[in-house]
């Protein structure tokens, strides 16, 4: 009616919000390689009267939860060209990568330093 699609601006929405979030894991890779960065964490709570809900993500799984949610974002991109794809399991795998290192330096979650 006033020449505006919205379908064109949801795609360019979804497209702006997917870059925002994919810049946010870069920023927790790049901290994570310099090491300045602790874990990635992702919380969110709700109370009311008839109750509360509390969640709690970190480290890999908090970047796997940001990227996938990306990854819808833009899965028509990735459908067009797969290689791309490269990108996000590339930013999760840093950080499986630098948890994992973490884990075997201090024996965490290996029965080790359980006196």
């Amino acid at each position: 009616m006033f020449g505006i699609d919205i379908f064109e601006i949801a795609v360019e929405f979804r497209a702006l919000a997917a870059v925002g979030l994919l810049l946010l894991v870069g920023n927790w890779t790049w901290e994570r390689i310099v090491g300045e960065g602790e874990d990635p964490t992702l919380s969110a709570s709700k109370f009311g009267l008839a109750g509360g809900f509390s969640a709690l993500v970190t480290g890999v799984h908090a970047v796997a939860l940001v990227v996938g949610l990306a990854v819808y974002l833009l899965w028509p991109t990735f459908v067009e060209s797969p290689e791309l794809l490269f990108i996000p399991v590339g930013l999760v795998a840093i950080h499986y990568y630098f948890e994992d290192m973490e884990r075997s330096s201090t024996g965490l979650f290996r029965g080790e330093g359980d006196d």
